[in-house]
Parts: structure tokens; sequence; C-alpha cells
């Protein structure tokens, strides 16, 4: 058990470093060179921040023997991996995922009226203002009539010719993620089900790798010629 924590420990201390490093590129190179749009420069950092998140995540649930949250941290990540994989690769993909988060909020916003229908008449108001709000501001920017219409991960990861990996990965987590059949049978079974749980840390911290390689790559393309303070040893 001990090998195992100092495993652990080792893997997170190598992904902080990593993550260090590639968030210096960032916040160093571009108060340098101004070469990546403020609006973009913060989607970037928001994305690092939530495989930063993830990655302590992933590590607890380890430490803690959560099947179902390590398979539901991995499944994140695996998403992850897709929009910042999407995101990075050009200025224009960046602006649809920025802008997918004006659908995202509308869908919320549409979802919480109808749980509000004959309830309360003024938070009802107040959503459907916000709503009225979102599709001028959509209007604005040329994205037409709001509706169900978000990037789908799965027609993302098409798209990047991921489809035939990311679908039996995702199903893989989903299956041990959500309160599944076999979910409820296994719930107690905490040492049967330490190889899986191992497969599920060790399958996340790819991912949460990957992320920042790609990160980088965007930083390094940016800023061929920068190297940060914090760089690697």
């Amino acid at each position: 058990m001990t090998n195992v924590k100092e495993k652990i420990a080792k893997v997170f201390e190598d992904y902080q470093k990593q993550a260090r490093y590639v968030g210096e590129l960032l916040r160093q190179g571009n108060a340098k060179y101004q070469r990546i749009e403020q609006w973009h420069q913060q989607q970037l950092i928001h994305f690092m921040g939530i495989v930063n998140v993830s990655m302590a995540d992933l590590v607890r649930a380890h430490e803690e023997e959560r099947l179902s949250t390590l398979a539901w941290v991995t499944r994140n990540l695996l998403e992850l991996v897709i929009w910042i994989e999407f995101a990075t690769k050009s200025d224009e993909n960046a602006k649809r995922f920025q802008d997918d988060a004006i659908k995202d909020l509308y869908g919320w916003a549409k979802a919480s009226i109808d749980l509000e229908k004959g309830q309360d008449p003024a938070e009802h108001k107040k959503l459907s203002d916000k709503m009225a709000e979102l599709e001028q501001l959509a209007q604005s920017r040329g994205l037409g009539k709001l509706g169900d219409d978000y990037m789908r991960v799965s027609a993302v990861a098409k798209e990047l010719g991921h489809d035939a990996d990311f679908a039996p990965r995702y199903k893989l987590c989903s299956k041990f993620a959500h309160p599944t059949a076999w979910v409820v049978r296994t719930a107690s079974s905490v040492e049967a089900d330490t190889d899986v749980r191992n497969m599920f840390f060790d399958d996340g911290v790819l991912l949460a790798f990957a992320a920042l390689a790609h990160l980088e790559q965007r930083f390094l393309a940016a800023f061929p010629e920068f190297k940060p303070q914090d760089g690697k040893s």
C-alpha cells in the first residue's frame, strides 16, 4: 500500500510540475508577445484549471477507493481532451467552443423554466428575461436562433478522427460512472474492483497529460522562441 501511495504521489508531483510549466508558458509568453487574444487566453486558462481540478479529484478518488468517481472523472478528462484538442487546433474552433457557452446557458435556463412552471412566477420571469438576453446576444454574434444545437463531444471526436477510440472508452467509463445494474450489484466489492480502479486511474492520468500536451503545443506554436522562467529541468 505504501508503494502505491508513493507512486500516486510521484505521478501527481510530475503532473503538477508539468502543469506549472505549461501555465507559465502561456502567462509569460502572452504577456511578452501578446499573440493570443484575451478571450482565448482566458478560455485556455480555464481549460487548464478544470484539468488540474480533475487530476486532483482522480488522485483523491483512488485514495478513497471510489470506483464510480474514478470512472466519472476519467470520462470527464476524456471529454476535456477532445474539447482542448478541438479548441487549440484553430482560432475558428476556439471561437465555436466559446460561442457554445451561450447555447449551454440558454439550455440551462430553458430547463429551469420547465421546472418552475406554475410554481414561482417571479423566478419564471427572471429566467425568461435571461433567455431573451441570451437570444439577443446570440443574434449580435451571428449565431442565429438559439436551440438545442450545441456541439456534441462525440461529433467533435469524430471530426478530429477519434470516433473509433472515443466511443468505446466513453461507454466503458459510463458503465461505472452511472448507477448501472452492475455497479449496484458490485457496490461492496472494494477488493475485487482494485484492478478496475487502477485501470481508470492510469487512463485518467494519461488523459490529463494528453490535455497538457495539446495546450503546450498551442503555446509553443504561438511563442516558439520563448522559454518560461519556470522551465522544465
